[in-house]
This record gives structure tokens, C-alpha cells and sequence, in this order.
């Protein structure tokens, strides 16, 4: 009989025993089924997050590329530009006008000849081309004659109202473009004209505020 009740008594402990077990592991199981699904669930949140990354960098790396493009691209008018200037400068025909570059390069050069061809097909008085300067053009000022280097476009004309109002259109007109500048109300001495001075190609505020 004692033998019974300790048998019985041992194998009550042993179900005991395997029963917590078992319910340990269904409680291990159950956990270890919910991380698995939180696991997947922030791996997608993160792929989601890092695709979304990825792609603002991509699109950053564009813009940075575009705006150094932008910076370093040559001066250009386009086919429409063309058109639409020698349109609005045909108001003008028979403006004397000048047009020379300095310093000469191939940029300058390029855009000076194009802008020399648009007044041209206007019927503008223009000479055989754009005059490529050696030195820096003099131009009188109230303190006297003024070496002049400048970076985009510089339009001035004589004082008589032809060439004052000539002037202001083309610069009205250029400065629509990437091939604007600066225009000067002083008027120049001597025969009635425009004078355009093209310089060199403007460095963007933007590059000296970024370094």
C-alpha cells in the first residue's frame, strides 16, 4: 500500500513536472510566434523607411548634380529665344549698334556672335561680327576714361532717345534669358549706338554661399 501511494504520488510529480513543461514551451512557442511577426513587421517598416531614404538621397544627389550643371553649363539661347529677341529687335532696325567681348574665349565668343546675329537678322547696323578685344574696352565716365571687365552683359548707349530706347528693349529683352547682365543709363559721348560689352559668364552667388 505505501508502495502504491508512492508511485502514484511520483508519477502525480512527473505529470506535474512535463505538464509546466509543456505549458513553458506553448508560452516559448507563443512568444517566440509574436516577435517572428513583429520581426516582420519592422523589417517591412524599415525596408519601407530605407527605400523612402534611399530615394530622397537619389533625388538630393540629381539636384546637386543639376545645380552644378547649372553652374558650369556655357551661356546658350535656345531656338525660341532666337526668334522671339530677333522679333522684339526688329522694332529697332537700323540701330547703330556695337558689340564687342573681352576677355575672348570660346564661351564669350559664342554667345557675342549669337547676340551679334540675332540684331543682324533684326536689320540692325551691325558690323561684319562681334569684335574680339585684346584689352579691356575704355569707356568714358564723369571721372574719366574706366577700363571695364565685366562678368554677364553690359548695355549702354548714346544719349539720343533711339538708341536710349534701343538699348533698354535689348537689355529688357536679354535679361529674360541666360544671357542677361547689367545696363548702364549713362549715356556715351559721340555718333548714336548701342554699345554691348559681353564678359565673361557670371559665377552664381550660390557657389560662393555654399563653400
Amino acid at each position: 500500500m505505501a508502495d502504491l501511494v508512492e508511485g502514484v504520488s511520483s508519477l502525480q510529480g512527473a505529470t506535474d513536472w512535463w505538464a509546466s513543461v509543456g505549458l513553458l514551451m506553448l508560452i516559448a512557442t507563443a512568444t517566440i510566434a509574436v516577435l517572428t511577426v513583429g520581426a516582420q513587421y519592422m523589417s517591412i517598416r524599415k525596408g519601407r523607411e530605407l527605400n523612402r531614404a534611399q530615394n530622397a538621397l537619389a533625388a538630393a544627389k540629381d539636384a546637386e548634380l543639376i545645380k552644378r550643371d547649372t553652374r558650369t553649363a556655357n551661356r546658350w539661347l535656345t531656338t525660341e529665344d532666337f526668334k522671339s529677341l530677333e522679333t522684339a529687335m526688329g522694332k529697332f532696325s537700323g540701330q547703330p549698334v556695337e558689340v564687342v567681348v573681352f576677355p575672348v574665349n570660346f564661351e564669350s565668343v559664342a554667345i557675342a556672335d549669337l547676340i551679334h546675329g540675332i540684331l543682324a537678322n533684326a536689320k540692325w547696323r551691325v558690323g561684319l561680327s562681334a569684335t574680339r578685344l585684346i584689352e579691356p574696352p575704355q569707356l568714358p565716365t564723369p571721372a574719366g576714361k574706366m577700363s571695364l571687365m565685366v562678368q554677364g552683359l553690359y548695355i549702354r548707349s548714346s544719349g539720343d532717345y533711339a538708341s536710349r530706347t534701343a538699348g533698354r528693349a535689348l537689355y529688357d529683352a536679354l535679361s529674360t534669358t541666360v544671357a542677361s547682365g547689367g545696363y548702364d543709363p549713362e549715356p556715351i559721348p559721340g555718333e548714336p549706338r548701342v554699345f554691348v560689352l559681353v564678359g565673361d559668364k557670371p559665377t552664381p552667388l550660390s557657389v560662393w554661399i555654399d563653400k
